[in-house]
Formats: structure tokens, sequence, C-alpha cells
């Protein structure tokens, strides 16, 4: 009799740990397709809705790896939808992108071009400026949300490593070059740029000048467009660009992980900067996403968490990363988000209750 009962509490608890499993990842399960693994593709996170937009990329490292396509991930179910349609900014990669939450649109700068996307009627449409930028690559791209403009700084053109400072009026869809005052970053490209919600402040970090790669920090004052300066720490991070960086706008921290850079080369310890404190401090954990660069962070307002999809693999960029992962701001943990497979899923649910089934009529017929 005491092995009986030991077989129905063995049975009960294969049942209930898979629930919880079950429960995490089933919208997962549900999903048609997903985004194909990609690099240098462009995130943003849609606060009005609660989802994040995907555009663009690399599949691979030849000429025709460049991606067009349009992705909407939903926060709350953890379902992939692709938004398909005739008209589009075309195949795109290392491009800027920000989301108008004023105005509900994504707007992209592809680097010659200006688009954008209505959240509304999920329709691109490109925009006709009377003037832009010159043209670049791998630009630092953010909106200020306080002023209605999104601001652009740096970039890629040919040879040169560009360090202009451009605002777009949301209001007027028009670029205006700032004049930037005092010490300013050198020209460079593959930076992350970041606004403050609380601190009211721009945030820049790292990026590759000519020859070597920067970790510095540097604080943009939107008032008066002039810089400050942050002195490295040398137990901060590593010198690197293309690393995937967001702003954690609960905590007023950078949040970052990985690059690409100066040694250790890629590393795989997530590093945080307390812009309060304005000190570094380093995570590593065992669950967390392998080394990549050229891979997007976002910041989700509503659950407080950063998401992370896809990057450059370097051991064959010809074969980017597909997986998607949760960082937990408060708890600090990171989270894979798996995609269940349904069929054995279901076979393991039923061969658990049909033992605990068969273990409680064995049960019943020995009380008898």
């Amino acid at each position: 009799m005491k092995s009986n009962k030991i077989c129905i509490e063995i049975s009960l608890l294969i049942l209930i740990s898979t629930f919880p499993h079950f429960q995490i990842n089933f919208a997962n399960a549900e999903q048609n397709s997903l985004p194909c693994p990609r690099t240098a593709h462009s995130m943003v996170y849609l606060s009005q809705s609660d989802q994040i937009f995907l555009f663009g990329g690399r599949e691979n490292q030849s000429s025709n790896g460049v991606l067009d396509d349009t992705w909407i991930f939903d926060c709350k179910t953890n379902k992939w939808q692709e938004i398909s349609g005739d008209i589009n900014p075309g195949p795109t990669s290392h491009h800027g992108m920000a989301y108008d939450s004023t105005n509900n649109r994504v707007i992209l700068y592809s680097g010659t071009a200006m688009w954008e996307f209505s959240v509304e009627s999920n329709l691109w449409r490109k925009l006709n400026l009377s003037s832009s930028p010159p043209s670049r690559t791998d630009a630092g791209f953010t909106f200020d949300e306080k002023r209605f403009q999104i601001l652009l700084f740096g970039g890629f053109q040919i040879d040169t490593k560009l360090g202009d400072l451009w605002s777009f009026n949301c209001s007027t869809d028009s670029w205006t070059q700032l004049n930037q005052t005092g010490a300013k970053p050198s020209g460079r490209y593959g930076a992350s740029l970041m606004y403050s919600v609380n601190l009211d402040r721009v945030y820049l970090v790292g990026g590759r000048p000519y020859s070597s790669d920067y970790c510095d920090i540097w604080i943009l004052n939107p008032n008066n467009n002039s810089w400050q300066e942050i002195p490295i720490d040398e137990k901060g991070p590593s010198k690197r660009y293309w690393m995937g960086a967001c702003f954690d706008q609960k905590h007023d921290k950078i949040v970052f992980f990985s690059g690409s850079g100066s040694y250790p080369f890629l590393e795989e310890i997530t590093w945080i900067f307390n812009c309060r404190t304005e000190s570094w401090s380093e995570l590593k954990r065992l669950n967390k996403p392998k080394m990549r660069m050229v891979h997007q962070m976002v910041y989700i307002e509503s659950s407080n968490k950063i998401f992370l999809f896809g990057g450059g693999n370097p051991e064959d960029m010809n074969q980017p990363f597909g997986d998607q992962w949760y960082y937990n701001t408060n708890l600090k943990l990171w989270r894979e988000v798996k995609k269940v497979n349904l069929p054995f899923f279901l076979i393991s649910i039923g061969v658990s209750v049909t033992f605990v089934a068969i273990t409680l009529i064995i049960y019943k017929k020995r009380m008898r």
C-alpha cells in the first residue's frame, strides 16, 4: 500500500511539474511562423500596443542575404505575426529605427531614405523630405519623447566614421543638423544611442572609430546639445561595438550584452551601467544567450523586461542566431523563450495522466 502511495505521489509530481512549463510556452506552440535567424536587423517597442516591431536584417553574408520582411511580436502572448504588403523599404540592414509614440508610427532610416510604418493601418509609406543627413549606415538612433524628436549620431560612410548629430522633428517630418557644443564624442559607427525618460538625457555607448574600439559613455543634454564624458572605469567592460543594448527605464540603467571588439572577444557577460551612480557591474549567469554581435535588445515597459532576438554567430556569420530571450530587470535573470513541440508535449501529458489513472485503479482494487 505504501508503494502505491509513492507511485501516486510521483505521478502527480510529474503532472504538476509539467503544467507550469506548458503555461509559459503554450503560446509559442501555436505559432505558425517565426522570423528567420538574422543579424543587423532593427527592433523597437510599441508602447501603445505592448508589441515589438522588427524589420529587415541579414540572413547570411551573400549579396542577396539582406531581408525586407516586417514582423510584430505580441509581448502578452509571445506570438509573432508577419505583416505582408506590396510596399516597404526593401532589403535593409544596419539601419536606424525608432518608435514615434505620439503619432503611433515607426520611423525607419535606411541610410539613404526615410520611411514610416503606421501601426494602426499596418502600412509602409516613404517620406519625401526636402533635405536629409548624408547617407550612412550603423548610426545611433533614438526617440526623445519629451521633444518629439528622433536623434541620430554618427555612422559609417564609405571610409569615414561620422560624428555629426541630427534631429528629426516628428511634428514637421524635417531634419535639422544640431550644433554640438563643447567636447564631443569622436566619429564612430556601431554605437548604441539611448534616451532616458526619467533623467531626460541621451546616452551614447561604445562604437568603432578607425582602428580601435570604444567602450566610453557620453551623455547628451538635449536642452543645449552639450556632451559630458563619463571617465572610463577599469572595472567596466572591454571596448566593443555592435553590442545589444537598451535602457532600463525603471531602474535608470543601461543593460548590454556581448558584441564585437577587443579582447575578451564577444564575452557572454551582461554588463549594467547605473546612470545614477555612474558605475559598472557585471552579471555572470549560467543560463544566458550565447556570445553574438549585431543583435537587438528592446526594453518592454509593461513588464520591465528586456527582449533579445537574433544576432551574428561568431563561429559562422552565414548561420546567424534566431533565438529569443527575456531578461528580467528585477531578478537579473535570463530566460529563453522556447517553442514547444506540441505533439510530443501532449503525448507526455497523456502518458502521465494514464499512469496516474492506472495507479489509482490498482490502489482502489487493493483497498477492497
